[in-house]
C-alpha cells in the first residue's frame, strides 16, 4: 500500500508553537495507550444530535492504521479548520469552539501527536473545493508549522475498491508519523480492543450522530472493524491474522 500523495501550493503563513522542540519531546511521555492515544483524536469530531439537525447528516469518521508504512490517518467529514488560524490549534490550552462535545481544553493533541510519532499532515477544506495543509516547520528552533495551500484533495479509504479515494465536501485528514519502537501492530487484539473501547465511549453517538469504521492495512492487506450503527462487524479472516 502506497503512501498518500502529498503536494503543496503557495505558503499562506508559519508561526511557532510557544515551547521549545525539547518540550515538545517531553509531551510524549503522557501516559498513553495507543488505544486512548487514537480516541483523544477521535474525540475531537464526536458530535450530537445538534450537528444532525443542524447540518441534516452524520459526521463520518474513520481510522485508518497503516502498519505497512506506519501511518496513522484520522479522518473525518464534519466541518474542516480555519485555515487561517490552523497553527495557533497546536498552541497549550488553545480550543476552538466546533460541533465537536469532547474538545474543549486545548490540551489533547499536543500530547497525543508526540506520544504517537511526528504530525506529517494535517489536510483541512472548509467547502470541499480549497484544500490547505500544515506540516511541520523543520527551519524553525521552536516546535513550529506552516501552512500551505495542498494540491491534493481530502480522502477516504474504500475497503471495497482498496485504494484512497475523494471525498467531497467539508473535513479534515490528520496523519501521523507512527514511531516504529513503539507502535508496531504486532497484537491481533489491538484493532478489536480499539473497536470496543471506541464502542463503548461513544455508544450514544454512533449511529445517531456519528458514524465511525476502524481500518488496519498490514503487509498490504486489509483488515477492517466497521462499527458503524453501534454494532460490529468482522472482516478479519483468521489466516490474515499471521504475525509476518
Amino acid at each position: 500500500m502506497s503512501v498518500l500523495k502529498k503536494s503543496f501550493g503557495d505558503e499562506l503563513y508559519k508561526r511557532d508553537v510557544k515551547f521549545t522542540k525539547r518540550a515538545k519531546d517531553s509531551l510524549g511521555a503522557s501516559h498513553y495507550t495507543i488505544h486512548t492515544a487514537i480516541k483523544e483524536i477521535v474525540n475531537n469530531f464526536i458530535v450530537n444530535l445538534n450537528f444532525v439537525q443542524r447540518y441534516k447528516r452524520l459526521v463520518r469518521g474513520q481510522v485508518v492504521i497503516d502498519t505497512t508504512n506506519m501511518k496513522l490517518y484520522v479522518i473525518d467529514d464534519m466541518i474542516g479548520w480555519d485555515e487561517t488560524r490552523m497553527t495557533e490549534a497546536m498552541d497549550m490550552g488553545t480550543s476552538f469552539k466546533t460541533p465537536a462535545i469532547m474538545s474543549k481544553y486545548g490540551m489533547g493533541l499536543k500530547h497525543v501527536i508526540p506520544y504517537l510519532g511526528d504530525l506529517d499532515e494535517i489536510r483541512t477544506s472548509r467547502n470541499g473545493k480549497k484544500y490547505f495543509s500544515m506540516i511541520v516547520d523543520d527551519t524553525s528552533d521552536y516546535y513550529g508549522h506552516k501552512v500551505l495551500k495542498s494540491n491534493e484533495p481530502l480522502q477516504r479509504f474504500n475497503v471495497e475498491t482498496k485504494v484512497w479515494e475523494k471525498f467531497d465536501g467539508c473535513g479534515s485528514m490528520m496523519v501521523i508519523d507512527l514511531n516504529p519502537s513503539k507502535h508496531y501492530f504486532k497484537d491481533k487484539r489491538i484493532p478489536k480492543n480499539l473497536s470496543e473501547l471506541l464502542q463503548n465511549a461513544y455508544k450514544k453517538y454512533l449511529g445517531e450522530s456519528v458514524s465511525l469504521e476502524i481500518i488496519w492495512l498490514k503487509r498490504v492487506k486489509l483488515h477492517s472493524i466497521n462499527i458503524v450503527n453501534n454494532t460490529n462487524h468482522y472482516y478479519l479472516p483468521r489466516d490474515l491474522f499471521k504475525i509476518m
